[in-house]
Order: C-alpha cells, then structure tokens, then sequence
C-alpha cells in the first residue's frame, strides 16, 4: 500500500514538474515584456498578447478583439507583426519604482519606427502600460544593405 501511494505521490511530483516547465515564462524585465508581446503577435495568441498590457490599454485591445472577432484579430497580429525585421531599445527613464518609460526602435525592410512605451511592473512582471503613435523614420542605411563587396 505505501509503494502505490508513493508511486502515486512520485508522479503527481513529475506531472507538476511537467506543467510547470511547459507553462510560458513570464516577461521579468520590460524588454522582454515588449520581445513577448511581439512574439504572441507572431503567432496570433491573443491571449497571450492581451497578458503583456495592463489595465486601460488591455481594455482597449479587449474591445477591439470583440469589434473584429477572434479569427481576424490573430490574422491582425500576425500581418502587423510578419513585416519587423527587428527591434531595439533604448533611452530608458525610470519615472517611478515600479514605471518606467523607453524608446523603442521597430525595424522594417524600408523605414523605422519609433515609439515611446511606459511600462509598469504588475505583481512582478512588467506590462505595457501606454504607447505613443508611431513615428516612421527612414534609416541613413536600409535593412539589409550590403556592408562589404565580395
């Protein structure tokens, strides 16, 4: 009886570890925040895309998936996200102990964008608080260009 009991106990222990070890991490500093919520764009996972913004920007995103529907919202993503070619951070301005405020650099084929994001740490992870609109700026360099003859 003891042996099935720790059978049992073993693999109740192996399934936690299992879940656990299968679940997403969870952003801990604000530019991964911002890499994760690119990265659930990419595959269209709403769900997860909605968990990288807090409060009233999450509710805006909300209603914006119930005006166009799950299907089209994923669709959405997946084409606003396919274009990036990548992205960087800089200019980073703690406002307060738990809010900051960075600019980050959205890279595509033929321009830039440039937005400012504030981000506030939520329950210890960091969520996307506002955005302002983006602002396209052509690069001196195009993605891509060459850098050396061959």
């Amino acid at each position: 009886m003891k042996e099935k009991a720790s059978a049992l106990a073993f693999a109740i222990l192996i399934l936690i570890v299992f879940l656990m070890l299968k679940s997403k991490p969870r952003p801990s500093d604000p530019e991964e925040c911002i890499r994760a919520m690119l990265d659930c764009a990419a595959r269209g996972d709403i769900a997860g895309y909605l968990d990288c913004f807090d409060d009233e920007l999450r509710a805006n995103l909300q209603n914006k998936l119930e005006r166009m529907g799950a299907d089209k919202f994923a669709r959405y993503l997946r084409e606003r996200n396919k274009p990036v070619k990548g992205v960087a951070f800089s200019d980073v301005e703690r406002t307060r102990k738990d809010e900051l405020r960075m600019r980050v650099e959205w890279v595509f084929l033929d321009r830039n964008e440039v937005q400012r994001f504030t981000l506030k740490k939520v329950g210890g992870r960091w969520k996307i608080k506002d955005m302002s609109e983006p602002r396209y700026v052509k690069p001196l360099v195009p993605y891509g260009t060459k850098v050396f003859e061959e």
